[in-house]
């Protein structure tokens, strides 16, 4: 894991700056934390929905580096879609999963066709355990 820290925390000054951290990483599995900072609220005092959206997008990001390989395949956003379900006032934990099935078709057509994408659903809950929102973000993966 110290490497994936390194990769959210070193390779992604925007990462950083946001403050988004590793709490969990696996190739099935990815749990980010982002702490409650001042500079990532909105004008209401809740998290900015852009603040929800990076940590979102970054969970499923670094998921996709640990299942498939870098050296094999880009990994591209593609389309990210959040369904806010209450608004954030604190701390907030993203889970990104993907099931042994889905990492390995994944991988089988990413290796005959070239290219493929995956949708990565993503939960998004506050410190109380209560979900905030839902995510699913879209990678493209191409065979380099």
């Amino acid at each position: 894991m110290h490497d994936t820290r390194l990769l959210v925390q070193e390779t992604s000054p925007f990462l950083r700056r946001v403050g988004v951290q590793v709490e969990e990483a696996s190739p099935a599995e990815v749990r980010l934390h982002l702490p409650l900072n001042p500079d990532n609220l909105g004008s209401s005092g809740q998290l900015h929905a852009g603040a929800i959206f990076t940590l979102a997008t970054a969970a499923a990001t670094v998921l996709a580096q640990l299942a498939f390989d870098p050296t094999q395949f880009s990994i591209i956003d593609k389309t990210g879609d959040v369904r806010f379900r209450r608004p954030a006032r604190g701390d907030l934990w993203a889970r990104a999963q993907l099931s042994h099935q889905v990492l390995e078709a994944t991988l089988e057509r990413g290796r005959t066709e070239g290219r493929v994408d995956v949708a990565v659903p993503v939960s998004l809950s506050d410190q109380a355990g209560e979900r905030v929102a839902d995510a699913t973000v879209t990678l493209s993966l191409r065979r380099l």
